[in-house]
């Protein structure tokens, strides 16, 4: 609401994806892959009806690219369907395939590079180097945990390929490498390029926005505790507290044993709590702790049966992967409690390693696998039928209008009363000053910019993409969540606060 959606409104009314001043700086700097694809459905479709298909439609893509996986380790169909139904089940997964943020939609890329890395170490070949290319550039252009995802993989390819030309000493192979790589740059290449004319640097953030992600020390006994905290956030059962509760009370002592602050602001983004109980039925958050247990136990499984049998390498590859993935993240970004979010793609990727594991695994205790598959189920339908985002009971009571605000009920009727002055108005060029907070719910302002002429103009912004080049259009109004005066001066012109009263929005006219 304040950048997945936000920033398309923008893209429409200046007819271009270039940077613009706007006060959610997240709406710059954040690739954009997922939302082009929102952009083009709602275009095409002249409203914003669509917008949750882009993610549903790369969680059919990333399953197909899972089965594709299994089928690599060469097990039965049965091991397919299992795949597929595990991967649907996983809670935050079930959550985020009607949302409209890009956590799936990366997992999609990040599922295809590995495949086509275990494609390139069975067949070198060119057809393999372009979708590897593409997967690893279109991924990096979806979201920036593709650079935690994507090193694991990269360093798969990047031996497969020494190894070749070693053994081969053929070095036009290295071509086909090269190639990928010409892939990948020519789809960041835009975005790279925009990014470093406004900030001199390719990801496009300053030093401060920088900090708020990584963490800023980081030693062995840090990256335990890191790593236990990540974990933690997956220790509940939906709205079963005491197995949450328990987890925290254990981390926040091993904490307090090893001598760490829980809350250090240097591991901690911005200025977040360490908190396994938050709002465990938001699309952001949900634990995935039903999972987390088989994928823990796959791996041990997996390991101690590499000791007495054969495990074919497309399996340790992808146990290399997995673990890599988990420790790299926990290593690299700082706590924040909505992590299992972050998390989707290392969720799906470890899919196949459960299914494998089951086909390790005697008869007895296949049976035992099996036999808990309904209740699997069953919690998966429950994270349907009571999230906090898509509540079932009040979709089919509540305007559509209304359905924006599901997460944040109480902005609702302040967004609905200035938003329909606006539109009785017919105001066009609409003059913003609004952030990147808790109120700032900008796109419900903008549902209509695909069938009308809506724009918006951010205002006296303080941040780094005021560098951009601002637009001069004269503003029709200006509406406000940071600033509650009788009055704001803009362009020469004094616009008066026609709802002094409201908490979270002003709309000054």
């Amino acid at each position: 609401m304040n950048y997945h959606l936000a920033r398309i409104p923008s893209w429409i009314s200046h007819q271009s994806v270039a940077h613009y001043p706007t006060g959610a700086i997240r709406q710059i700097y954040q690739p954009p892959f997922a939302e082009y694809v929102i952009l083009h459905f709602n275009i095409l479709n002249k409203a914003d009806y669509f917008s949750s298909t882009g993610q549903f439609l790369f969680l059919l893509f990333t399953v197909v690219g899972l089965v594709a996986i299994v089928e690599h380790f060469g097990l039965s169909t049965s091991a397919k369907i299992l795949t597929v139904f595990l991967a649907l089940t996983i809670p935050e997964v079930v959550l985020q395939a009607t949302s409209t943020q890009n956590d799936i939609v990366v997992a999609f890329f990040v599922v295809a590079a590995f495949y086509f890395a275990l494609k390139s170490v069975q067949n070198f070949s060119l057809k393999n180097a372009f979708f590897f290319g593409l997967a690893v550039g279109i991924g990096i252009l979806t979201k920036g945990t593709a650079y935690v995802y994507m090193p694991a993989i990269l360093l798969i390819y990047g031996i497969t390929v020494l190894l070749i030309l070693f053994r081969s000493k053929n070095y036009n192979y290295a071509l086909y490498a090269v190639f990928a790589g010409i892939i990948f740059l020519s789809i960041n290449i835009g975005f790279y390029y925009r990014n470093y004319q406004l900030t001199k640097n390719l990801l496009g953030v300053d030093q401060k926005e920088y900090g708020t992600y990584s963490n800023e020390k980081m030693n062995g006994k840090l990256l335990i505790l890191s790593m236990a905290k990540n974990a933690g956030n997956h220790m509940g059962l939906f709205h079963l507290k005491p197995l949450s509760v328990i987890s925290a009370k254990a981390i926040i002592k091993l904490h307090r044993i090893m001598g760490v602050d829980i809350n250090d602001p240097a591991t901690n983004y911005y200025k977040d709590k360490y908190d396994t109980l938050y709002n465990p039925d938001h699309e952001d958050a949900a634990p995935n702790f039903i999972h987390l247990v088989l994928i823990t136990i796959a791996l041990i499984v997996i390991i101690v049966k590499s000791f007495k049998q054969k495990i074919p390498l497309a399996v340790k590859l992808l146990v290399f992967t997995v673990l890599f993935q988990g420790v790299f993240f926990s290593f690299y970004l700082k706590y924040q409690p909505f992590h299992t979010r972050l998390q989707t793609a290392l969720f799906l990727l470890s899919v196949p390693l459960m299914s494998y594991a089951v086909y390790l695994l005697n008869v007895n205790f296949r049976k035992l696998f099996y036999w808990s598959a309904p209740f699997i189920f069953g919690y998966a339908f429950m994270v349907v039928l009571g999230n906090l985002n898509h509540p079932y009971n009040k979709a089919i009571k509540q305007s559509r209008y209304q359905k924006y605000f599901m997460a944040k009920p109480w902005l609702y009727d302040e967004y609905n009363g200035v938003t329909q002055q606006v539109q009785n108005l017919n105001y066009q060029n609409i003059g913003l000053m609004m952030g990147d907070g808790d109120a700032d719910f900008e796109y419900a302002i903008f549902t209509n910019c695909y069938s009308k002429p809506l724009k918006p103009v951010y205002i006296n912004v303080n941040n780094y993409t005021k560098l951009s080049k601002p637009e001069s259009l004269k503003v029709d109004c200006i509406l406000a969540t940071e600033v509650n005066n009788e009055y704001i001066n803009y362009q020469g012109k004094r616009f008066y606060n026609q709802d002094p009263k409201n908490k979270f929005i002003h709309l000054y006219r």
